[in-house]
């Protein structure tokens, strides 16, 4: 259970990561584990049921057109020890594995991967409301003592435990991928069950390792991107890091002297194509600001005044974190009307977080929208722009819950 919190909190609350900044963020996932096992152990029904505890389900059907048209390797035909693997006694939190489509890779370095897609990978069903309840009472307990600033980071990692694994709503089988090292005679770390939107925007990765050697990162890419360029922030520990990594057969390895945890969450990651045009920035050192809706925001600096930017389906063409970055994507408007729009990022300026955390973030968002011709709002056909400036309150800065 430990691990799979970790993941989530640093994922979504730590994208610069530092070591005094992971400390923290550390205890706060100890603090949550602490008040869940004691959740477990007054109400043990409050416990869900272990995915592993029973062999996964397999099937002979074809996966979704979705999911063949989104990776090559599923396309080939299996070779005679990849139908072979389709025998053989799996535990997984999937129903319905694809028998005929268990896939082994070589990524550019050398690493043989075992890829295997799953009918549904969603395994998660909510807790009662009493034991919602008792979680936040368990640690409201646990934070007394603790100054406001460590409260508050720490509500937004149990609130988003919460919204992701107590609360959510169940949903239907979704379709979802596993990855794992693979040496010939079993599988090594990895894990997955991401879904296809997961996939296509940020990719799958797992690190393993770190300490006095490197970490290594394993990830699983969809069509399209020919390499990822890679950027490691210089910490108070380690060194800037930039290289470049090829993708082949939908996946990469790649070591990195970095721990494992900051191994997945330190880097940005830009993906290109073949002929050298950006395809998506992942994770990216300088974020935008904006304030609005916090559900839609990726960073916002504290207690901003300056309107929203309610863009969705923002593609990057060009991403530099020392000077701009430009992307399309929709706005949505007054009365609902929602119209093409470009993005142009300037201005890049520094704010810091509580828990002392340097970051960069864009100030200035030129936003230019198309109406069309009859357009709800009465307005002239064209396109037309409008300037959002956003600068950090006395240099403080905060992410979006």
């Amino acid at each position: 259970m430990r691990r799979l919190i970790a993941a989530v909190a640093f994922l979504c609350l730590l994208p610069a990561g530092t070591a005094a900044a992971a400390g923290v963020q550390q205890e706060r996932i100890d603090l949550l584990n602490r008040a869940i096992k004691q959740v477990y152990a007054g109400a043990p029904s409050c416990k869900p049921p272990d995915p592993f505890a029973q062999r996964t389900t397999t099937t002979d059907a074809d996966p979704s057109a979705d999911l063949l048209n989104t990776f090559a390797i599923f396309r080939r035909p299996a070779t005679a020890e990849e139908l072979a693997l389709a025998t053989k006694e799996r535990r997984l939190p999937a129903g319905g594995l694809y028998r005929r489509y268990a896939r082994i890779v070589m990524s550019a370095s050398g690493r043989r991967q075992l890829v295997l897609p799953a009918q549904n990978a969603r395994s998660y069903q909510p807790r009662p409301q009493r034991c919602v309840d008792s979680l936040r009472r368990h640690m409201a307990a646990l934070l007394r003592g603790h100054d406001a600033a460590f409260k508050r980071g720490t509500s937004r990692v149990l609130e988003q435990v919460i919204r992701d694994e107590w609360a959510g709503e169940a949903q239907g089988p979704t379709e979802g991928i596993f990855l794992f090292t693979y040496d010939g005679h079993g599988t090594g770390g990895g894990g997955g069950g991401a879904d296809l939107n997961t996939l296509r925007t940020k990719g799958m990765f797992f690190s393993f390792g770190g300490g006095a050697r490197p970490s290594l990162v394993t990830g699983l890419i969809p069509d399209g991107v020919a390499s990822i360029e890679l950027l490691y922030p210089a910490t108070a520990d380690s060194a800037e890091v930039k290289r470049t990594v090829a993708v082949r057969d939908n996946v990469v390895s790649y070591e990195v002297r970095r721990s494992g945890i900051d191994a997945l969450v330190e880097p940005q990651m830009t993906w290109l194509a073949a002929d050298g045009s950006v395809v998506r920035v992942v994770n990216p050192v300088t974020y935008v600001a904006g304030c609005g809706v916090a559900g839609q925001l990726e960073f916002k600096p504290s207690r901003c005044a300056a309107g929203s930017l309610n863009l969705s389906k923002v593609q990057w063409q060009w991403w530099d974190s020392a000077h701009a970055a430009t992307g399309t994507g929709e706005a949505l408007l007054r009365k609902g009307y929602r119209a093409r729009a470009k993005i142009v990022l300037s201005r890049p300026l520094s704010c810091t977080t509580e828990n002392g955390v340097i970051l960069r973030y864009f100030s200035r968002a030129r936003v230019s929208v198309l109406y069309r011709s009859g357009n709800t709002l009465g307005e002239r056909p064209g396109w037309r722009s409008y300037v959002v400036k956003v600068e950090a309150s006395d240099g403080l800065c905060e992410l979006s819950p």
